[in-house]
C-alpha cells in the first residue's frame, strides 16, 4: 500500500527501433539503480521489425513497477511531426525526467539517485549531466571518460551559468544518456515557440535544442563521474554507414546553429557568426552535389547564385564529390589508426 501511494520522483524516457543486440544491457542498467525513491521506465518500441519488442515485454513482465512498455505498430519517428514525443510525454508523470536511447545504458547504479539528490538540493538548476564511456561498436573501441579526454568544458561551469554559444559550439557537449532533468522545463520547452519552429524545421539534432533551452532558463549542474556508456554505431543517425545520410546530419546541424544566430543573435559574437556561416556554406555546397533539388532556407542569395552554379556544372559537381570522399575516408583512416594505438 506504501508503494501506491508514494510519490513517482523519476520517468525514464527510452525510445528503441531495432536494437535487439543492445536493448537488453540498456534495460539491465534501469533496473539495476538502487534509489530511496520510485521511477519508472517508459520503454517506446517503434515498430520494430528484429526482436526488440520481445525482449522489452520480458522485462515489463520480470520488472512490472519499473519497465512500462508501449508498443507501436507503426514507426512514429518516420513520421518527423512529433508524434513520437507526445505519445511517450503522455506517459511520463515523474518529478524528473531521464533520457537513454534503446543502444545506450547505464553502468553505475547511483546514477538517478546522485542526480536527483543534486537537483534537489539546488533548485536553480534545471539539468544535470555526467562524463560518460564512449563505444565505438564496430572498432570494439571504448573510450573511456570522453568529456575529459576531449578537453571539453562540462567541469568548468561550476556556477552552472554555461553560454549557448558553448553548447551550439560543442565545446560544452551533453551526451543524451547522461542527463536528468526538471520535467516542468520540458513541458514548459516542448510549448515554446523554438519547439515548434525546430520541429517544422526537421533539424535532426534533436536534443541539442533541449538543452540550449535550458540553459537560457535555468542553470546547468555536472557530476565529474562516468556513470553511462554511449555506443556509437553505423546505424546511428550522426554517424551512419552512409554518406549522404552524414552529409546531411553535418548540414542540419548547421542550419540548426543559423537558425539560433538568426533569432538570437545577442548571444553570439561576430567571430562566430562568421565561423559558422563559412561551415554551413561549405557544407551546404557540398550536399547540393548529392542531392540536387534541397534548398535551405538559411542560403542567402549569393549563396543560392553559387550552389545553382555548381549543380549547372557536372566538372565541379564531380570535384565536389571527390574531395569529400577523399576527405571522409582520410577521416575514417585517422580514426581507426587513433582506435588502434589506444588499443596496442
Amino acid at each position: 500500500m506504501e508503494d501506491e501511494i508514494e510519490p513517482l520522483v523519476v520517468s525514464i524516457k527510452c525510445t528503441a527501433y531495432n536494437h535487439e543486440p543492445y536493448i537488453r544491457q540498456c534495460l539491465e542498467g534501469f533496473v539495476m539503480q538502487k534509489t530511496n525513491f520510485r521511477f519508472e521506465a517508459i520503454v517506446h518500441d517503434d515498430a520494430s521489425t528484429d526482436g526488440t519488442a520481445a525482449i522489452i515485454r520480458e522485462y515489463a513482465e520480470k520488472y512490472p513497477d519499473i519497465i512500462k512498455p508501449i508498443y507501436e505498430t507503426e514507426n512514429q519517428y518516420s513520421k518527423h511531426d512529433g508524434s513520437l514525443d507526445r505519445i511517450m510525454d503522455a506517459h511520463m508523470h515523474g518529478k524528473y525526467i531521464a533520457l537513454c536511447e534503446g543502444d545506450d545504458y547505464w553502468i553505475d547504479p547511483l546514477k538517478l539517485q546522485k542526480q536527483v539528490d543534486f537537483l534537489e538540493n539546488r533548485l536553480e538548476y534545471g539539468l544535470v549531466n555526467t562524463d560518460v564511456n564512449v563505444l565505438y561498436q564496430e572498432e570494439s573501441f571504448l573510450r573511456k571518460q570522453y568529456n575529459i579526454s576531449k578537453s571539453l568544458w562540462n567541469n568548468k561551469f561550476v556556477n552552472g551559468e554555461v553560454p549557448v554559444v558553448y553548447i551550439l559550439s560543442g565545446q560544452y557537449f551533453i551526451k543524451t544518456p547522461t542527463v536528468l532533468l526538471r520535467r516542468e522545463l520540458y513541458i514548459d520547452y516542448t510549448k515554446s515557440i523554438d519547439y515548434l519552429n525546430i520541429l517544422q524545421r526537421g533539424f535532426l539534432m534533436g536534443d541539442t535544442p533541449l538543452w540550449v533551452y535550458i540553459a537560457q532558463h535555468s542553470r546547468l549542474g555536472y557530476i565529474d563521474e562516468v556513470t553511462t556508456v554511449y555506443r556509437r554505431n553505423k546505424n546511428s543517425v550522426s554517424n551512419s554507414k552512409y554518406l549522404l545520410s552524414r552529409l546531411k546530419f553535418l548540414l542540419s546541424s548547421s542550419e540548426l546553429r543559423m537558425y539560433y544566430i538568426q533569432y538570437y543573435p545577442e548571444f553570439f559574437s561576430d567571430s562566430f557568426k562568421i565561423r559558422v556561416n563559412k561551415i554551413f556554406e561549405r557544407r551546404l555546397l557540398v550536399y547540393s552535389c548529392f542531392d540536387l533539388f534541397y534548398d535551405s532556407v538559411f542560403a542567402s542569395s549569393m549563396l543560392r547564385r553559387r550552389v545553382r552554379t555548381v549543380r549547372s556544372s557536372y566538372s565541379l559537381r564531380f570535384l565536389y564529390k571527390f574531395c569529400y570522399v577523399i576527405y571522409a575516408q582520410s577521416q575514417n583512416v585517422l580514426m581507426n589508426m587513433y582506435h588502434k594505438m589506444r588499443l596496442s
